[in-house]
């Protein structure tokens, strides 16, 4: 039996067991001295167990696998926002086009148009190549061929923001701001509304927000959640939550658990008919890196999904076999929130419903963060 024991920040032990022989109706306890530490501190933690054959049967080689297992030590259970005396370090100054909040190391720049951030510089280098904003569209997947019909008849795959208002509130802890606005596709009236609120901490970190109600949706939403262009040299991604492949809320059992890194572009999963994948569930945190650039991190409140590809949501919707698929030369992030139920996802960082029920509201938090500690 090998054991890993883990938290969100580090692995805190790993190693081999040899399980000692025991008859059939008994048992005997096994110590792991770290996990007395952990359950002791209070500190939420998994602990994952993997059995495999010590020697080769009829059936299987030695070292097959022939069952694993996850324990959640010491449940995350909901903390009170914490509060912080000292000033915020963005400064904030407009024009007639937007708002820019300046930190020692960052600026953001939100447009007053739309209440996206269009502009992410970090130590001089711009992050963003398309702004971070609100989605709702996927590419339907092989299931969805009867509901994706309805949803384009709601116009779903061709909706809009429009901002009703945005407001700004100045704190000696933070910058606050908020934009409220209805999402619609063209000639239609609008299906939701959303509010979204950008929390500009004293520690440079942006607390993003989002309150989500339909208004009259017909159908199940695709999507809920955010998503971007990021500069091409981004090209590696580290994650703690379940992996290493590809896991959605209705599918997500085989994916373990723990603390992974991969390229980005390796995210990406192919099937014969382009279409949704690659999404990763119940994740923490996820970290993009690449060279000359500063670690950007995304950190669930508590937890989200994530994607991030080099293939846009228009050309895996339309396209109907790979060679079909048009390659960017830059990846698109998605976040959304960890799960509602079964088949919808909502958010670049990604959020499912139930695939007999219409969503009637939501909401869902994260911070972005430039600093490599989580």
């Amino acid at each position: 039996m090998t054991h890993t024991l883990e938290t969100k920040d580090e692995i805190l032990s790993e190693g081999e067991i040899r399980l000692p022989h025991v008859a059939a109706g008994d048992s005997q306890l096994i110590s792991l001295p770290a996990l007395k530490a952990l359950t002791a501190d209070g500190k939420p933690g998994i602990l994952s167990l993997v059995f495999s054959l010590l020697a080769a049967c009829s059936w299987a080689q030695d070292g097959h696998v022939i069952a694993r297992t996850q324990h959640l030590i010491n449940e995350d259970s909901p903390q009170p926002a914490e509060t912080n005396s000292e000033a915020t370090s963005f400064s904030i100054s407009s024009n007639s086009e937007s708002i820019k909040l300046s930190s020692p190391s960052q600026i953001f720049t939100l447009d007053k148009a739309t209440g996206w951030i269009s502009s992410w510089v970090i130590n001089g280098t711009e992050i963003l190549l398309s702004p971070l904003k609100l989605n709702i569209w996927r590419a339907p997947t092989d299931n969805d061929v009867h509901v994706a019909k309805e949803w384009a008849l709601d116009g779903l795959d061709r909706t809009h923001s429009r901002l009703d208002s945005f407001t700004i509130e100045e704190m000696s802890e933070e910058i606050r701001l908020i934009a409220k606005g209805t999402l619609a596709a063209d000639g239609f009236k609008p299906h939701s509304a959303y509010e979204v609120t950008y929390h500009f901490k004293s520690d440079e970190t942006l607390q993003i927000g989002l309150r989500f109600k339909a208004l009259r949706l017909q159908t199940r939403l695709p999507r809920l959640g955010f998503t971007a262009h990021l500069v091409h040299p981004y090209e590696n991604v580290a994650w703690y939550g379940r992996g290493p492949h590809e896991s959605y809320p209705d599918m997500k059992d085989s994916a373990i658990i723990g603390h992974y890194s991969m390229r980005t572009m390796d995210l990406f999963h192919s099937y014969i008919l382009p279409q949704e994948n690659g999404n990763r569930s119940d994740v923490k945190w996820v970290r993009f890196s690449g060279k000359g650039l500063e670690d950007i991190l995304f950190v669930g409140q508590p937890i989200l999904n994530f994607n991030a590809q080099y293939v846009s949501l228009e050309s895996l919707t339309h396209a109907r076999h790979p060679s079909e698929l048009h390659w960017e030369e830059h990846r698109i992030f998605i976040l959304t929130p960890p799960k509602q139920a079964l088949a919808v996802m909502l958010v670049d960082l990604t959020h499912w419903v139930n695939i007999n029920l219409i969503l009637t509201k939501s909401e869902f938090s994260f911070e972005v963060k430039i600093d490599t500690k989580i």
